[in-house]
């Protein structure tokens, strides 16, 4: 069974990042509820998962300390990033150093 990691590439409003990071942890609930990520370059370091669905499942996901945002969105504080979902065999077979083109930004739903 492959065990997948969260790629984050940039701010989801702004430029993509020269070299992405991976997600190391993530607590949705601090600093009530607009939450705290913890980002590495190293994939060894990198938080991992079952199943794609279940990387998603944290991008999107909603603190219940504060659940909407002041302009009545559903708040999800790692949806201000792109993103990628890869196999942790993909990431460490990629170069971590990558060309992003607004295409590959607007293909990756932000």
């Amino acid at each position: 069974m492959a065990t997948y990691v969260m790629r984050v590439l940039g701010p989801a409003a702004g430029p993509l990042w020269d070299v992405p990071e991976y997600l190391a942890a993530y607590n949705p609930e601090s600093h009530d509820g607009r939450g705290h990520a913890v980002f590495t370059r190293q994939l060894a370091d990198a938080l991992t998962f079952g199943s794609a669905a279940m990387v998603f499942e944290c991008w999107r996901q909603i603190p219940r300390a504060r659940r909407r945002r002041p302009d009545g969105k559903p708040n999800r504080p790692l949806t201000a990033f792109t993103v990628e979902v890869l196999t942790v065999e993909a990431a460490s077979a990629d170069s971590p150093i990558r060309a992003h083109s607004t295409e590959e930004k607007s293909q990756r739903g932000r």
